[in-house]
């Protein structure tokens, strides 16, 4: 067995990362994070743990290769780097992924980038052509709310904005909805998704449509929506009016917006979803709360704490380093 320092053998899995940050934050409140110590002491680990074992929440290891900012797990989610004017993810350059859902037993495989065939990812530095943090937390809380009250989704009209690589609008599928409307602005993206959801046998089940925000393009789909799903789409302020026009049109009254937003560097998250709360308001929308008689879950009182509950520490890290994450649910009056 190699040894390392100290003459310590060289461990495969061991997370030396949640050790050190976990006996700093015993000694000293506050001192860092899983994340930041493997950033920090990147040379220090490799040279003398060899490969890294990251392990996930069910206690599973997961290989890592010999650097710290490859993707161990394509369904968790991954460090994001800041590139001008975007984000880029560990992950972003892995041209398939796959997501397990735990509702129901099914897998979903994601092409992502601009091949997708098995070579190397071309969506570095693009928008919508491969998974965002946002998409996979908003994938995994349909799938929470769906093990806890599958009449969420079952046999409505679903409709998804920004789809991006179609991942939430594939799940929504497979969770029962009866039909769901996978949009986006982008030609290229919409090339994919259709591609994405052929994959997954959903063709029958997804009507993929080009969507510009706004009141008349909307008036397509006016009054046919039970709920609204989408996420990381309150970035940009110019865009809230355009944004809940088009919510509030194509949902029926009383149907329902489901909106999760993640902070990013210079971003922040909290100011952008009252920003676009007071817009969404003003179009015709309200806010639910658990304390609401219109909130329609009724087993789960916080989607907020339902989220955190299936993140792992990793995930934790990743959330609080970028200003974490808001998730709200809206109804049309």
């Amino acid at each position: 067995m190699e040894r390392g320092l100290f003459g310590v053998e060289k461990m495969k899995y061991f997370d030396i990362g949640y050790f050190c940050s976990t006996i700093c934050n015993l000694l000293v409140p506050n001192c860092m994070t899983r994340l930041e110590f493997l950033e920090e002491n990147r040379a220090f680990v490799l040279m003398n743990l060899g490969p890294i074992g990251v392990i996930n929440d069910q206690g599973a290891s997961l290989e890592n290769k010999n650097t710290l900012d490859s993707c161990p797990n394509p369904s968790y989610l991954s460090p994001e780097t800041q590139i001008p004017g975007s984000y880029i993810s560990s992950c972003a350059d892995l041209s398939q992924r796959v997501y397990k859902l735990s509702s129901v037993p099914l897998s979903i495989s994601i092409s992502q980038g601009l091949n997708g065939d098995g070579g190397q990812s071309t969506s570095t530095g693009r928008t919508g052509v491969f998974v965002w943090n946002s998409g996979l937390l908003l994938t995994r809380l349909l799938d929470k709310i769906n093990e806890r009250d599958s009449s969420f989704l079952r046999g409505r009209t679903v409709l998804e904005l920004g789809m991006g690589v179609g991942l939430t609008s594939i799940a929504a599928a497979k969770m029962g909805a009866g039909r769901v409307i996978a949009t986006d602005g982008n030609e290229e993206v919409l090339q994919l998704a259709r591609k994405n959801i052929e994959k997954n046998a959903e063709g029958d089940n997804i009507q993929v449509q080009k969507l510009m925000w706004g009141m008349l393009n909307a008036m397509d789909f006016y009054d046919e929506v039970d709920v609204v799903i989408g996420s990381d789409l309150t970035y940009n302020s110019g865009t809230w009016k355009l944004l809940a026009e088009t919510v509030s049109t194509v949902l029926k009254p009383g149907g329902l917006f489901l909106y999760l937003s993640l902070g990013h560097a210079g971003f922040n998250v909290t100011g952008e979803i009252a920003g676009f709360l007071n817009v969404a308001v003003s179009e015709g929308m309200k806010v639910l709360t658990k304390d609401d008689g219109n909130w329609p879950l009724p087993n789960i009182p916080s989607l907020g704490d339902l989220l955190e509950a299936n993140l792992n520490y990793d995930e934790k890290d990743i959330l609080r380093l970028t200003g974490g994450v808001k998730v709200i649910m809206m109804q049309k009056k």
